[in-house]
């Protein structure tokens, strides 16, 4: 028999990867609680979801971004919203599901082409490095939606196509890439691109047009089937896509190279970085450079390869691990890549963009690890120094799962907003949509801006436009700083009137008017309406 050959699931074994998956998702939540308390990006594909569970599944009347979440992120959110209903502890709960969902298809295919025997290393490494997520990349990790939702995609497209190609294989990873394609553009940098390239590397490898046809096959078919998609559903009434972001040219795109490399370094724990983590994290950060130089080993071996196989001549007998190999490779350079084409704004929340390369180098490193400790002639040594290292990573974990954030400011705003029976109103994009979730839906919150012309209107983007008819807003809610909502005091004086009550929670301001404040869509305040 075959090393390679899958083992036939038993009642005792599906029974272990279901609770293997509620273990991990209830990990993952109490670290997603530990390390962000979520924001209006986050909710705002919580309230996407609640509109595919009431039945609007294309999101007609919305206004969202090229990276809607749509099939990904809401997707998911909808189905769990069937079910649950709008909760804020979903913004910790999903991105659990996505994570626990990233380790297990991350064993799947760490464990493929490895000699039986041998698998447990590759399946450790994944489940301790994914498990043990720094500080400060457990805010995106845990968080959503930073596309890990399309990464998953992306791993499954990878997972077929490095299998022996069958159309009901090419078929499926085509229906991925069109979800994924639909959802977030990024699946062009993550797998699409990835594919044609690994395609390329498959013919060269084998001298033989049909050993990369179906990378191209899955990779153009999905985007086509995408394109279609997305026309269909305009013809039948969908969301409209807000004006795309700017990208980095060539010289930025080169220039972000090193933030690239110095943000990865913070992210997986090496040194402390933007991202204010534990205070252990000093001590334990040799622990995280032996980590970052494994990654790092573990993409320049597998690059080495790859060009040796793309220059070298066809071998008399071909062993397929190098698919998923090329594959995990250049999507692990498309993540990099990703953050190059994006980071345009010098935020360090850009880092986000990089989450897809450290996954992608974990998987590739559990790879070669496991055929590393298959071919030792002396396997001491290195369990000596895997056990060190597991547990010095599982210290560091344990610290990101203790990390005590400050308190949020929105439970004492919601409590007062309830008190005072103020159900529905506007406010400043970052403290719209996450009020809305955070109450459970019991206030709506629909997000606005300060113009070009000066007047109020509604955010441009990430809205449903039916939200400024369908319910009369009493109160306006803004950040105090002008930065983070564009609103003011004075902005709101002249808009809309003197505010018959005023409240100040913490960062937050409240205006409160004795009349409704309508926001019309062209822009403005309607005429007040006395209540």
């Amino acid at each position: 028999m075959r090393s390679d050959t899958p083992d036939r699931p038993t009642p005792l074994r599906v029974l272990g990867w279901i609770l293997a998956r509620v273990a991990l998702t209830a990990l993952f939540t109490l670290l997603s609680f530990h390390a962000q308390h979520g924001n209006s990006d986050g909710a705002t594909v919580v309230l996407e979801g609640q509109a595919i569970a009431h039945g609007n599944v294309l999101l007609h009347h919305w206004v969202l971004s090229e990276d809607s979440f749509w099939t990904v992120d809401a997707l998911l959110y909808g189905l769990v919203e069937l079910i649950v209903g709008v909760h804020g502890y979903l913004l910790h709960v999903v991105p659990a599901l996505i994570a626990t969902s990233l380790v297990l298809v991350g064993i799947t295919m760490a464990v493929r082409d490895n000699p039986r025997g041998h698998r447990r290393v590759a399946a450790l490494v994944v489940i301790i490095a994914l498990l043990t997520p720094s500080a400060a990349w457990a805010q995106f990790y845990l968080a959503g939606p930073y596309h890990l939702g399309t990464t998953l995609y992306a791993l499954g497209v990878f997972l077929l196509v490095a299998s022996r190609s069958s159309w009901r294989r090419d078929l499926f990873a085509s229906g991925l890439v069109m979800l994924g394609t639909l959802g977030d553009l990024q699946m062009l940098t993550l797998c699409v691109v990835p594919l044609l390239l690994a395609g390329i590397v498959a013919l060269a490898r084998q001298w033989q047009l049909r050993a990369g046809l179906h990378y191209f096959v899955v990779a153009f078919g999905g985007s086509l089937l995408a394109l279609v998609f997305r026309k269909v559903a305009e013809m039948i009434g969908t969301f409209a896509l807000a004006p795309g972001r700017s990208t980095a040219g060539p010289s930025l795109a080169l220039h972000n190279v090193i933030p690239g490399l110095r943000y990865l370094g913070d992210l997986i724990g090496v040194s402390t970085g933007p991202f204010t983590p534990t205070h252990l994290v000093g001590a334990l950060s040799p622990i995280r450079v032996v980590e970052a130089v494994l990654l790092a080993l573990a993409v320049i071996v597998t690059l080495v390869a790859l060009l040796r196989g793309f220059v070298g001549a066809p071998p008399a007998e071909i062993h397929t691990s190098w698919r998923l190999d090329d594959l995990l490779l250049c999507g692990a350079l498309g993540g990099f890549a990703t953050f190059s084409l994006l980071a345009v704004t010098g935020s360090d929340a850009e880092a986000r963009y990089l989450s897809p390369t450290i996954i992608f180098s974990t998987i590739l490193l559990a790879r070669l690890l496991a055929r590393v400790w298959a071919t030792a002639s002396r396997r001491a040594p290195l369990l000596i120094a895997g056990t060190l290292l597991g547990c010095g990573l599982l210290g560091a974990g344990g610290a990101t799962a203790t990390a005590t954030l400050p308190p949020s400011p929105m439970t004492p705003l919601i409590t007062l907003l309830t008190q005072h029976h103020l159900t529905a109103g506007i406010g400043g994009y970052w403290s719209s949509a996450i009020t809305t979730v955070e109450s459970n839906g019991r206030v709506s919150v629909r997000p606005v801006v300060t113009g070009a012309n000066g007047r109020i209107i509604p955010f441009p983007r990430q809205i449903d436009r039916s939200w400024f008819t369908a319910t009369d807003p009493t109160f306006l809610l803004f950040f105090d700083n002008l930065a983070v909502d564009g609103l003011t005091r004075a902005t709101a004086r002249r808009d809309l009137g003197p505010a018959a009550h005023t409240y100040d929670v913490g960062p937050y301001r409240i205006l409160v008017y004795d009349h409704s404040l309508p926001i019309a869509l062209g822009g403005g305040a309607h005429p007040p309406r006395r209540r």
